[in-house]
Parts: structure tokens; sequence; C-alpha cells
């Protein structure tokens, strides 16, 4: 499990700094999920300013390609990497539809998640990726 508390750390450093590569801006990142039970539980949140960021971002194809390499890059298991969801959520839409509780994200992909895995005739992940 240290390992894998590890690998997180480390992509989420390596998503950081990609985005601020990629679009100049310095991101907030965050993960969450069972991961210790298996590995396919796994999200990570990218964090920044604007809706308008977020747009750019989902039509960059490069930078979408990238984030899922980052799961080969640092090893991620290979059974559970299609499972793992990368979410982007700017501070715009936290303060307008949250008042600023930024635990939101984190909601909105568990509910997404539990819901199309219940409407899912396999069960399992079937939530929104940016790839």
């Amino acid at each position: 499990m240290r390992l894998l508390r590890l690998k997180i750390w480390r992509i989420e450093k390596a998503i950081k700094k990609l985005v601020k590569e990629t679009n100049g801006i310095k991101p907030m990142t965050w993960s969450f999920g069972a991961y210790y039970i298996d590995p396919k539980h796994m999200a990570f949140v990218i964090g920044v300013p604007t809706d308008k960021i977020i747009d750019e971002m989902r039509k960059n194809d490069t930078l979408v390609a990238s984030l899922k390499d980052l799961l080969e890059k640092f090893n991620w298991p290979k059974p559970a990497r299609n499972d793992v969801i990368f979410n982007i959520e700017s501070q715009e839409t936290v303060d307008r539809e949250n008042n600023g509780n930024r635990n939101w994200g984190q909601m909105k992909v568990s509910a997404i998640t539990n819901e199309r895995a219940a409407r899912s005739p396999k069960g399992g992940n079937t939530a929104p990726r940016l790839y």
C-alpha cells in the first residue's frame, strides 16, 4: 500500500508539472479512492481557476493522452489503468455550485461513478474520463 501511495504522490506532482507546461498555470491536484482495496478505485482531480481553462484542457488531445501516460510512466497496476479517473474542477464551478466547498468535486465524481455502476449491466466504474 505504501508503494501505491508513493506512486500517487509522484503522479500528482507530474500532473502539476504537465499542466503548468501546457497551460501556464499551477493547478491544485488531489486524489481520492479506495486504491488500497483495488488500484482501479482511484481518481485524480485537477483544480484550475476558471471554466474556460477546463474547456481548453479537455480539447487538448496531447494533454489528455499525457495524463493517461502518467499511469504507465509511474507503473500503476496495468489491469487498473482504464478505470482510473482524471477529473478537472474549476474554482469558478466550486464557488458557483457549492459555495466554495471543494469537496463537492469529490462528491460529484463519486456520485457519477455510483450511478453509472448501478445502471451498467456489468457493474464497475463507467465514470466519465478525460481520455
